[in-house]
């Protein structure tokens, strides 16, 4: 129904804005508000947006248990889509907050690696097939939380075992700029 899918969006947009203003308690109960009527109108597309969303804010007020138990529901509907390798880079950027810096490597790669694996995306709705031009910004985002964790922990360090981690970490940046540049790339 279109008038429940322009409600999704308002609330959608007005917890962006809280968010950007850092009023986080409103921002969470405007994407709590648009994931039930997402819920309702049973739009998985709506449903897993609205549990990475609230993720982030969750992230931003250090309620790290709700963020993590958002991003597992997103797991819970599809763990190979593009939203399920955003939603391994915010469980990344949920890590790093807690300073569990193995843990936030590890879902970091997870969502390199989800995002690679291009041809699992085949099967895309029509609302997805409209988000695919942000599949290669959002691999490219992936790859700079990779690359920011490494420069992060291991730039005051002289351990030429890290220094090597943060290069592999920009060599893969660059490559994927390749990779997007080139023309076999394209569908």
């Amino acid at each position: 129904p279109p008038k429940k899918r322009n409600k999704y969006d308002i609330l959608s947009r007005k917890s962006s804005f809280y968010d950007d203003l850092n009023r986080f308690e409103e921002s969470i109960n405007e994407r709590k508000q648009a994931l039930a009527l997402a819920i309702e109108m049973d739009d998985k597309d709506r449903i897993v947006n609205s549990y990475n969303n609230l993720a982030i804010s969750y992230t931003k007020t250090k309620d790290f248990y709700s963020a993590i138990n958002s991003l597992n529901k997103v797991l819970e509907y599809d763990s190979t889509s593009q939203y399920a390798a955003a939603s391994y880079n915010n469980m990344g950027d949920t890590y790093m907050a807690m300073e569990a810096d193995e843990k936030a490597l590890l879902f970091y790669q997870k969502s390199i690696d989800t995002y690679l694996q291009k041809d699992k995306f085949a099967d895309l709705s029509e609302n997805q097939m409209l988000d695919r031009c942000r599949y290669q910004g959002d691999l490219m985002q992936a790859i700079i939380s990779k690359i920011d964790f490494y420069k992060k922990k291991y730039s005051d360090t002289s351990e030429k075992n890290n220094l090597y981690r943060i290069l592999e970490a920009v060599k893969m940046g660059d490559l994927l700029l390749e990779i997007l540049r080139s023309k076999s790339y394209e569908n």
